[in-house]
């Protein structure tokens, strides 16, 4: 099981998410949005400071059922390079869609869920869009 985060809007509630975090030792991934990156360089590189994972939850966060194929690309690469300038950092490898159902152009997989590993605790892995029991 893994905890993660949206963080698409605004700044308000990342100092006070990671001080809980750092409180308790827990280890989160925030899925940012390129605006929120772009918009945030603060907040976004106090995430990754904090040795929280960063993952890819598109540049301005649209319905991607009315994307087409070239637009979806660009919400992806888009909040790729946003992340990188305001994190210093690669994203993970998982790239979550802001809204549901899965839509069918998309070339990455959505990560909802994640799976704990023996060598390191509450790490995301790409999972199928069900929980694993």
């Amino acid at each position: 099981m893994a905890l993660t985060f949206d963080a698409a809007w605004d700044g308000t509630g990342v100092e006070t998410a990671l001080t809980v975090l750092r409180g308790r030792n827990v280890p989160a991934t925030f899925f940012l949005t390129g605006r929120f990156a772009a918009e945030r360089h603060p907040g976004a590189a106090l995430l990754t400071a904090a040795g929280h994972g960063i993952g890819n939850h598109s540049y301005s966060h649209p319905q991607f059922a009315d994307l087409t194929r070239p637009e979806a690309e660009q919400e992806i690469m888009g909040a790729d390079r946003a992340i990188r300038r305001a994190t210093g950092t690669v994203p993970l490898p998982f790239f979550r869609f802001p809204t549901a159902p899965r839509p069918r152009r998309a070339s990455r997989r959505p990560t909802n869920w994640a799976s704990r590993t023996s060598s390191s605790p509450l790490t995301p892995t790409a999972t199928s869009e069900r929980p694993t029991v």
